[in-house]
């Protein structure tokens, strides 16, 4: 059927406070999804691939979890309703023969602990929300096979569809002291500014701007705040760029 959607059209708006405390609603376009999931550069989604869902619909790792299955002809494993214990979830992964998952990063780490070896039958298996444990990383990276399997640290704001940078790790990866947030994924812009909005040369502290076709409407009715965060790209020889700032 024809829907008469576009990559414009709004596709859902979640709710997120960030380190604010104060929930806001973020807007996002259909574009923001495809983006996500379709000709990835740093996971290989396809009609193979079984990946979990977990997450509640209103915390945007969902829209990872459906549509990178959905959109590719892979298959969505729901998890059942309640609260799992690692036990189940570790279960769930090795009965349904999931591929694909995403942990938040302390999940992560009690898996890493508890439950590797189901965690190791995961050929794609992305974790963020929080800065990972190298002490977890390591941990899980000499368990599996090399060249195989892999572990990627999503990072980025609901602002800009899920993940905006990511970094990928297999068994040959060696972390020093801190585990990366990596580089920007497919059709995604990510700059470090000063506070003349010239990009900081490196090594300098700056601030992380964020821009591409992940990129959010704004916030749902507050037309200030989206003004303050989503700002003119300076960059960019497009009428109507921006980036979130």
């Amino acid at each position: 059927p024809e829907s008469g959607a576009s990559a414009e059209t709004l596709c859902y708006v979640i709710y997120t406070s960030g380190s604010t405390g104060q929930p806001k609603g973020v807007a996002v376009p259909h574009r923001g999804v495809v983006r996500l999931v379709q000709q990835s550069n740093y996971v290989n989604l396809d009609a193979t691939e079984v990946v979990l869902q977990m997450a509640p619909v209103s915390f945007d790792a969902s829209t990872f979890e459906v549509w990178a299955a959905l959109l590719n002809g892979g298959r969505v494993v729901v998890l059942k309703a309640g609260r799992p214990s690692l036990a189940e979830i570790a279960e769930t992964v090795t009965t349904q023969g999931v591929t694909t998952m995403w942990l938040t990063a302390g999940l992560f780490q009690v898996m890493a602990t508890e439950q590797l070896e189901s965690l190791r039958e995961v050929k794609q298996l992305l974790a963020g929300g929080d800065v990972l444990s190298v002490r977890h990383v390591e941990k899980y990276l000499s368990a599996i096979d090399q060249g195989e399997q892999r572990l990627i640290n999503g990072y980025g704001p609901t602002e800009n569809t899920t993940f905006s940078c990511c970094h990928v790790m297999d068994g040959n990866t060696r972390l020093n002291g801190s585990v990366p947030i990596g580089r920007p994924i497919t059709n995604t812009q990510v700059y470090v500014l000063d506070t003349e909005m010239q990009v900081a040369p490196l090594g300098v502290v700056g601030e992380l701007y964020i821009g591409g076709a992940g990129l959010a409407r704004g916030y749902f009715k507050q037309p200030e705040l989206t003004a303050e965060k989503f700002v003119p790209h300076p960059h960019s020889s497009e009428t109507g760029e921006r980036l979130y700032r």
